[in-house]
């Protein structure tokens, strides 16, 4: 998911998928740290979300595809 997210704001632009997500960031603790408030920039939210993929990489290994990077 936050692979595709990456994808989205690279497509539509940052303010389009952060104002899609910040109403349900909630739902999903990468989202709630890569969009925590109305307020984040667009740097905060990528570097949240490839560390995030990031550390997923790590504990499992080959699983997760590359995808767009």
């Amino acid at each position: 998911m936050e692979q595709l997210i990456l994808k989205n704001i690279e497509e539509i632009g940052f303010e389009n998928v952060k104002n899609k997500i910040v109403p349900f960031n909630n739902c999903d603790q990468a989202l709630k740290v890569a969009f925590s408030n109305k307020l984040v920039t667009e740097e905060n939210s990528k570097d949240a979300l490839q560390n995030y993929l990031k550390e997923l990489r790590q504990e499992t290994g080959k699983l997760l595809n590359v995808y767009g990077e």
